[in-house]
């Protein structure tokens, strides 16, 4: 459910017969870093496990060693920031348990550490973040993050692993394929050019699922091909949350969906082994849209992290740049 209220000023809330003053922090001042961040639920609410690829996020670093970072254990829009404050060591940033970052009607939405079954760490205790200054890349790790509303003990939505990655460094590495599929409510065949960015685990694919062309889903490595894990969020239809499942016209299928892979001519060509569905109303699962005969086709890639054959300058493109780096190359070995 999205698009809720959010208090974005000192809020004061009564809780547990005593009045505490919340501050949900929504328009934090300093360096801000546009990233991408990937992060694993273990409930997504139709059943089985949610990831969310390459969702739009930021850190902001502010003054006296305060860090920013977007909220990630909250599906919703507009949340406020988990606060932070980087360490001697300029990598390990340390979080309070029990942040709050959102206000519904009378509840407070908490962010604390958790273990794997979603029951909250000490309000006293602290959770941690690191940062490698070399790639730019902020990641939480193997810790678990939970969501309370006002005091329960255990979560209403958690996650772990999140890494945050800055934009530009992504965008240096995008390449293009051409997306084709046949819509099964009509049969007819789309063609589309996506964006994919490789990296040591998988595949990011953007706008493989035609209805959510701005969403990316993650095609993770298997072998000399991928699969692609269930439960991924593509968007948003109504007040609800849209996901890709295996579907029968009744019952979920949660097991990944398996790719086959050809490379010929230069090119390669992943084909989906089954349909591609979209779905929403964890309660009541509804068909968005439904896809077959799926398939991405791309310049041929060596392994998941090799740059695109004539790609010189790295840039994640091969034009003409790529010829004046090698004349730059020959002049310099004169």
């Amino acid at each position: 459910m999205r698009n809720f209220l959010l208090v974005m000023t000192m809020l004061g809330v009564q809780c547990a017969g005593a009045q505490e003053v919340i501050n949900i922090a929504f328009d934090p001042q300093g360096e801000v870093v546009e990233c991408y961040y990937d992060d694993f639920t273990h409930d997504s609410g139709l059943g089985g496990v949610l990831r969310e690829s390459m969702m739009p996020g930021r850190v902001i670093r502010g003054e006296n060693d305060s860090v920013f970072v977007t909220c990630i254990t909250m599906p919703y829009e507009g949340v406020g920031y988990l606060v932070g404050t980087m360490g001697s060591d300029g990598r390990t940033i340390t979080f309070k348990n029990r942040q709050p970052v959102y206000y519904y009607d009378t509840s407070v939405f908490w962010v604390s550490a958790c273990d794997a079954d979603g029951n909250r760490e000490s309000d006293s205790g602290t959770f941690t973040m690191t940062y490698d200054a070399e790639q730019g890349v902020y990641s939480m790790g193997d810790v678990c993050l939970g969501m309370y509303v006002d005091n329960a003990q255990t979560t209403t939505y958690r996650f772990s692993g999140a890494v945050f990655t800055p934009k530009t460094s992504v965008e240096k590495k995008v390449f293009t394929g051409i997306r084709t599929c046949v819509r099964e409510s009509d049969g007819k065949t789309l063609v589309a050019d996506v964006d994919l960015y490789a990296t040591d685990g998988g595949l990011y694919v953007k706008g493989l699922c035609p209805d959510y062309p701005d969403a990316w889903m993650w095609l993770r490595k298997k072998g000399q091909s991928y699969e692609i894990p269930a439960g991924q969020l593509l968007g948003y239809r109504l007040i609800y949350n849209v996901f890709s499942y295996g579907w029968d016209g009744s019952t979920l299928d949660a097991s990944p969906l398996t790719v086959s892979r050809s490379d010929e001519g230069g090119k390669t060509t992943l084909t989906l082994n089954g349909r591609l569905s979209a779905l929403y109303n964890g309660e009541s699962p509804s068909l968005v849209s439904e896809y077959g005969d799926v398939s991405i086709t791309a310049d041929a890639w060596e392994s998941n992290t090799s740059p695109l054959r004539g790609d010189v300058n790295g840039d994640g493109r091969v034009d003409v740049e790529d010829v004046n780096a090698v004349i730059n190359i020959i002049l310099k070995l004169d």
